[in-house]
């Protein structure tokens, strides 16, 4: 019984170490690679397709009412049918439904100066046009949210994910404004702190060890303003306490809070936070080192708070 308890306790702190790597690492990766890299192109031309098709019906027409119908066709389809294409799309091979969707959409596209070219293109035409494109692209986003679990590994698909399919095919990090800071501020609270007690009941002598080295590297940072560093280390510093809970649940959880929150991480420099942050850091350690329970989890509750009172005042309502 204990061998298998200890063979279970080395593969999931195996499994956490992977977790924790950087999720840029799948860009490395083939599937993933080439999928981001096609989207990241993609996004650009479809941007500057839907600026055009406004620009050109006000060209054509002169009338700033005609030019918001066109914006209107092209937003009214991911609200109206997102939800009802994603059921669907559950049954169905991912893959074959993005590559089709790709060239269904392409064909419509390369319509519209096709038509024009040969003076058939009318706005009836651009609207009907424009539409069935929305509706063709509304399709592809859920199937490639779908399609990123079956390209990425278990351990790295939180980090995949940060990369969010938002409306309009676009990639990128979830907007923070007070609304959701607030949201996050209370999760983590009860999250973190939850890891935190847990960590000091199972921590070991030698990941103590490391986490002191961590926050001396952390102190030296700051102390050379080196932003960059302190950034890092403060991951590392968080998360190697996090991993001492012995809770791959739990971390998954954390992981997706920080992919949301620590973007803005970058915007506590200067205000004194950084010095702050160690304080509780110090606290941190030193409640480790006497496995207290109740000072630990109140040093991560104190550094969550302290950062989260800087950037309320800086993100917008």
């Amino acid at each position: 019984m204990n061998g298998k308890w200890g063979l279970a306790v080395v593969n999931n702190d195996k499994a956490m170490e992977v977790r924790a790597r950087s999720g840029w690492e799948l860009l490395r990766t083939r599937s993933f690679g080439l999928l981001f890299s096609g989207q990241a192109v993609s996004q650009i031309g479809d941007s500057m397709n839907k600026v055009a098709l406004l620009w050109f019906v006000y060209e054509l027409t002169g009338s700033a009412f005609k030019m918001a119908v066109i914006g209107l066709l092209q937003t009214i389809p991911p609200l109206v049918f997102g939800p009802l294409i994603g059921v669907y799309l559950d049954r169905m091979k991912k893959k074959p439904v993005m590559v089709w969707v790709d060239l269904i959409r392409t064909g419509l596209v390369m319509l519209i100066p096709l038509l024009y070219a040969m003076g058939a293109l009318t706005l009836e035409w651009l609207y009907v046009l424009v539409f069935a494109t929305s509706i063709v692209s509304t399709v592809f986003g859920p199937a490639l949210a779908s399609a990123v679990p079956l390209l990425v590994p278990r351990a790295q698909l939180t980090a995949a994910n940060a990369l969010t399919v938002v409306s309009g095919r676009s990639i990128g990090i979830p907007p923070l404004n007070r609304a959701s800071l607030n949201d996050l501020r209370n999760v983590r609270v009860e999250i973190e702190t939850l890891a935190a007690i847990w960590a000091a009941r199972n921590i070991t002598d030698a990941e103590i060890a490391d986490i002191e080295e961590l926050h001396r590297k952390l102190s030296l940072a700051n102390a050379t303003g080196d932003v960059r560093s302190f950034l890092r280390a403060n991951h590392a510093f968080h998360f190697a306490i996090y991993r001492a809970a012995r809770s791959e649940t739990l971390l998954t959880i954390i992981e997706n809070l920080w992919l949301q929150i620590s973007p803005y991480f970058n915007l506590l420099r200067g205000s004194g936070n950084y010095e702050v942050s160690n304080t509780h850091h110090q606290v941190m350690v030193d409640g480790l080192k006497a496995r207290k329970e109740k000072q630990v989890s109140d040093a991560v509750r104190a550094d969550i708070d302290a950062a989260y009172q800087v950037l309320l005042a800086l993100v917008s309502p």
